[in-house]
């Protein structure tokens, strides 16, 4: 392998960890893919968990209205 190759494999490297660092840090926070340990499951998992979350928010609303 000749040093510009060498180099070139190197830079490219460090730029894609430095990039899929900052895009899992600032952008893919509410995206499920291309994150790491993220998939399909996890996306449902954590929608039903934000519904599930307002519905007893609205519940527990709707018990204090009642009272």
């Amino acid at each position: 392998m000749s040093n510009i190759s060498l180099v070139s494999t190197l830079v490219e490297r460090i730029v894609a960890s430095q990039l899929m660092d900052y895009l899992a840090a600032n952008i893919l926070n509410l995206q499920s893919a291309y994150r790491r340990h993220n998939s399909t499951e996890t996306a449902i998992l954590k929608e039903l968990s934000d519904v599930f979350l307002v519905a007893d928010k609205l519940t527990t609303d709707a018990v204090h209205l009642k009272a």
